[in-house]
């Protein structure tokens, strides 16, 4: 992943390069495509003949800068009208340094097998399995821990050309179609730089993939890296930065392909995909669409995060028939108080250790789009001007009127910090967002918080990390370079989140990274509650504006926690079992202790 984006931002600078900013135009083409078959069966022969692809060390190359200008704004602009709410994750003087809250279900991902640095953190939820994707494995589990299959990156590909320096793995469920949608970009800085695409034949992800690869430049000039990964009812979205190879002078710019998703989920060979180049917009993060029936594909990419002390992101849109899609620059949104794209100067704290840790950039992570808004997260650096500082940052956009309704961040200082979210909705339009944080007294942990719409939020360190993390790529301690949040498409309501956590030192010398994911049950308010059936191994709360009525019986390894509004009655045939966490409060629904 290329990630110091070097922002200049002379007014000398905007002025000389104004007439080339404001002459940017749109290009378009085709990428065609060669078609694969894979499945995990035969991806485990496979690595069977070539186990040494798993051990290979594979560093990421040395980060490019994307010389990027911020883009000059409209005075005509409408000043950011939403809602500014700031979420207080590090621990103050008299609140306890304990979670608030705790996942319902949480488990170990994968762990660093000393491969690739940084893992680049993904996963996706269907309606029966969890997939990790980092850049060193990929895994398949159920929804309650079970392993079932793990492969290397390399491995899965292998039926595709060949390609041996694959990364920056990107996956998502479509729940409408029940597909799991894969994508990863190959060999980089090279003339056989590709696109990696696959589609699961069915939700199993066990069974068979239909797999794609399309070259990025027939050209020979340019290659791709981070792709961005989004889709809608008709097309799977994928976004890139396109760079000149090594020796060639070309403009670098950032690309979105609107790929057919009833030709890739019929398995149609021979497949051509259109896309559209801008040079002045990169990175640009393409949405999961929770609309079975909406046309649009919404985008999002940074514009200026500065200007006039506000920060500026632009809308883009894929209209148009499935076959034929049209590309749309729109509004310019001001999204609030302004950031800073800069991080050189800004790193993650840790506990006995005085290396801090890259916290990478301010590129638009994860974007969810649901009930007419775009949700979207990432690193802003803090304050604009001088910053000393990083916080997550999760915005909203009203696709509609093109206006920002809101936005949140985690409030920090030098020595707590939070970075790489991810961001998603569920139907109830409540919030849940990921990321990692950094404190002078914790190691690198990984966190969640979420809001029930119309209440306030909870935070929860739902992994702490184990050790001080040390891990040099280029000169750079790596970490992220993102995570996933997705709801559950069993119910549309619970949400899951894979972070990045510390691990251990192997033998107390190399530092190691983890992955964990938790599922967040934001339970339902309800009148009354009688609660009957066990409860064993679970973390939850109940939570309702009368009474609740309890003969359940509270086993080992369960936190629950009781909030009635009126009473609780713990009635015969009640019984919490020794070592078990209860707790029981006259708070009502949205209480937050």
């Amino acid at each position: 992943m290329l990630y110091k984006i070097k922002i200049i931002t002379a007014f000398l600078l905007i002025v000389c390069f104004s007439a080339t900013l404001f002459s940017q135009v749109t290009t378009k083409g085709i990428s065609k495509a060669v078609m694969g078959k894979t499945n995990f069966t035969e991806v485990a022969k496979y690595e069977l003949i070539h186990p040494a692809e798993r051990l290979a060390k594979k560093p990421e190359m040395e980060d490019e800068d994307i010389k990027t200008i911020p883009l000059p704004v409209d005075q005509s602009t409408p000043p950011f009208g939403g809602k500014l709410t700031n979420i207080d994750v590090a621990p103050g003087i008299n609140k306890p340094a304990a979670p608030l809250e705790f996942p319902c279900v949480n488990f170990r991902a994968l762990d660093d097998n000393g491969v690739t640095d940084p893992p680049d953190v993904n996963g996706a939820i269907g309606f029966d399995h969890i997939m990790t994707t980092l850049n060193t494995q990929i895994s398949i589990q159920t929804k309650q821990g079970g392993n079932i299959s793990t492969t290397s990156l390399t491995g899965f590909w292998n039926g595709l050309g060949g390609h041996t320096d694959i990364f920056d793995p990107k996956i998502t469920y479509d729940p409408y179609d029940r597909r799991w949608i894969f994508v990863c970009s190959a060999t980089r800085d090279n003339a056989n730089s590709a696109l990696l695409l696959a589609v699961s034949e069915t939700p199993d992800p066990t069974l068979g993939w239909t797999t794609y690869t399309f070259d990025v430049d027939p050209g020979d000039q340019l290659w791709l890296d981070y792709p961005s990964l989004g889709f809608n009812r008709n097309w799977i979205t994928v976004s890139g930065n396109l760079f000149n190879i090594t020796g060639i002078t070309i403009p670098n710019r950032g690309r979105i392909w609107a790929i057919s998703k009833a030709d890739v989920y019929a398995g149609l060979p021979n497949i051509t995909a259109p896309f559209f180049e801008r040079t002045d917009y990169f990175s640009i993060s393409p949405a999961n669409t929770y609309d079975a029936n909406d046309n649009t594909q919404w985008c999002v990419s940074r514009h200026n995060p500065n200007s006039n002390n506000n920060g500026f992101v632009r809308l883009i849109s894929i209209t148009g028939a499935q076959a034929a899609p049209v590309f749309t620059l729109g509004a310019i949104v001001n999204t609030g108080p302004a950031w800073s794209s800069n991080s050189e100067v800004v790193g993650g704290p840790q506990l006995t250790s005085a290396a801090f840790i890259d916290l990478g950039d301010d590129r638009l992570l994860q974007s969810t789009f649901r009930n007419g808004l775009l949700w979207y997260g990432h690193n802003i650096f803090l304050p604009a001007d001088n910053p000393t500082t990083c916080a997550a940052e999760i915005v909203s956009i009203n696709t509609l009127t093109g206006l920002s309704t809101e936005n949140i961040r985690t409030a920090v200082d030098a020595n707590n910090m939070t970075a790489y979210p991810s961001i998603t909705v569920n139907r109830n339009n409540d919030i849940f967002f990921g990321y990692t944080s950094f404190s002078a007294s914790a190691y690198p942990r990984a966190t969640v918080s979420y809001r029930r719409s119309g209440q306030g939020f909870f935070f929860y360190y739902y992994k702490d990390g184990e050790d001080w993390y040390v891990k040099l790529v280029n000169g750079d301690n790596r970490w992220g370079d993102y995570s996933a949040t997705f709801i559950d498409p069993e119910d549309d309501v619970t949400a899951w989140t894979i972070q990045e956590y510390s691990r251990p030192r192997v033998g107390g010398i190399t530092s190691a990274w983890g992955t964990w994911w938790a599922k967040i049950c934001p339970g339902s308010c309800t009148d009354d509650y009688f609660l009957f059936a066990p409860q064993d191994n679970l973390m939850k709360k109940f939570e309702a504006n009368g009474t609740i009525t309890s003969i359940a019986k509270i086993q080992i390894n369960s936190s629950i926690k009781y909030d009635a509004g009126t009473k609780i009655i713990l009635s015969p045939g009640f019984k919490a079992a020794r070592g078990v966490r209860f707790r029981a409060y006259i708070e009502g629904c949205g209480g937050t202790r």
